[in-house]
């Protein structure tokens, strides 16, 4: 649950399962209270005073900061201030006594004996959820009726009007309520939204177009231009005509935990990715409250900002010995074609005569004809070709080479570059919210674009950004 802070602009309360956090301008939550939270409300005669219902009882942070206990007892469920006193719902009935007095009591009738797990309160006036009814108490008078069940309310039985029965909220399904003005209820259930002027004698179902009621988590409606916003699971949407239409600008999830609405008309809200605002008057997307917006002066201070991530040169000589077409290479081709001639090429031959010599037996046969041995040449050469030591016939090669080695090397530095600064404006969009398309659609951008640039270094983009954060 999320819950605004009336006295200092920006500043709200937010309610987890096992925390109570205070979150102040552009600062990190901080934890105020360890214990589960189920209300919050600060006292109207002294807006210093906050009182929290906790699984314990009831919890007073007082103007000097420190906390005192007020009421101890399990079980209470919601709490609200009417006619100088503050009531307590639980388990078991609801309570109250005086802001002035430290004695509680029970309510009389079913309402001091009965389970309440929600309360909103108007004036003189509380209104109670049960888990079967929706009761109207008069603080000023001590009378409570009940306004609503699970079938028609106890006005319009008697007043004999017709109700649809498929249009009745189911009070145990009953999500948020809430009273913007005199007589005015809004009813929140898992069924719908229904409306009442009249304090509960007539309802009417408000329109489910475009809204999902069963991912529904709160209501809030603005009493001034008198917009009606819904936290869902699916996103924030405003009713317009009878359509609701969903704000998402600006919000990096659509799962909402719970929205407010400050004095101002700005709405807070609370979702799975941290806490965001917004003002329909004055803005056109939801903010983060943690972070302001970053507006630097010069170029320098975005270097400065952004010093944990490689530079433009860096990524340019990553992109460059990725593709292989640093221009030492062409001088290190040259120099090694001038060197060549200081190498000598080496050749060698092996002759064999094909003439068969053939003679006479000189020795102690005569008659016999005998064939000689045969003949056999062999060579080694060296040959040096010192002319490339002025001109080089694979000269010619390396400049067409290093013609093509050069266009896809402007190629490479002119794709890198654009991506590199490309990225850097929509980082730059994301500090300031100066972006066209939603947050979610931006950080896609941003993913893709660190993509292309690990693409074009083989990945050493990425790495070089996890070792300077790591160092």
């Amino acid at each position: 649950k999320i819950y605004i802070d009336k006295r200092q602009p920006d500043a709200f309360w937010i309610a987890s399962s096992h925390f109570l956090y205070r979150v102040n301008p552009h600062q990190a939550p901080q934890q105020s209270l360890n214990k589960q939270v189920f209300d919050l409300k600060q006292n109207p005669s002294s807006p210093q005073e906050f009182y929290v219902v906790t699984a314990d009882g009831v919890e007073v942070l007082g103007p000097n900061g420190h906390w005192s206990n007020a009421f101890i007892h399990r079980g209470c469920r919601a709490l609200a201030f009417a006619q100088g006193k503050v009531f307590v719902a639980t388990d078991e009935g609801m309570l109250s006594r005086a802001l002035d007095s430290g004695r509680w009591n029970s309510l009389s009738g079913k309402l001091g004996k009965q389970s309440v797990v929600r309360m909103a309160s108007y004036g003189s006036v509380v209104y109670a959820v049960t888990p079967n009814a929706l009761y109207r108490y008069d603080a000023a008078t001590d009378d409570y009726k009940e306004i609503f069940s699970a079938g028609a309310s106890r006005e319009q039985e008697a007043a004999d009007l017709p109700v649809d029965a498929e249009q009745a909220p189911l009070i145990h399904e009953i999500i948020d309520v809430d009273v913007p003005d005199v007589g005015e209820i809004y009813l929140s259930t898992r069924h719908g939204i229904f409306h009442t002027q009249n304090d509960g004698l007539n309802w009417e179902p408000l329109s489910n177009n475009g809204l999902s009621v069963s991912s529904l988590e709160s209501l809030e409606i603005d009493p001034q231009v008198r917009w009606l916003w819904a936290a869902t699971q699916e996103g924030v949407f405003h009713l317009q005509g009878d359509r609701w239409v969903k704000h998402y600008r600006g919000l990096p999830t659509n799962n909402i935990f719970d929205a407010a609405l400050d004095d101002a008309g700005r709405i807070y809200v609370a979702t799975n990715r941290g806490f965001y605002v917004y003002s329909p008057q004055t803005e056109s997307r939801f903010k983060n409250t943690e972070s302001p917006s970053k507006v630097f002066a010069k170029y320098q201070d975005v270097e400065k900002h952004f010093e944990n991530e490689p530079t433009i040169k860096d990524v340019q000589a990553m992109a460059i010995e990725y593709a292989d077409v640093h221009p030492d290479k062409i001088k290190r081709w040259q120099r090694q074609s001038r060197l060549k001639a200081w190498v000598p090429s080496l050749s060698t031959g092996l002759d064999r005569s094909s003439t068969e010599l053939l003679h006479w037996d000189t020795g102690g046969n005569p008659d016999v004809l005998t064939k000689g041995r045969d003949l056999l040449d062999w060579d080694v050469g060296l040959s040096w070709h010192l002319s490339d030591l002025v001109w080089s016939s694979d000269q010619t090669s390396i400049d067409s080479r290093s013609k093509l080695m050069t266009e896809l090397r402007e190629e490479v530095l002119d794709q890198v570059t654009r991506i590199y600064f490309e990225r850097r404006r929509a980082q730059l969009a994301l500090l300031s919210d100066d972006y066209e398309n939603d947050m979610i659609e931006e950080e896609m951008r941003l993913a893709e674009l660190t993509a292309v640039l690990d693409g074009y270094t083989g990945g050493k983009f990425s790495r070089k950004m996890d070792q300077i954060k790591q160092n």
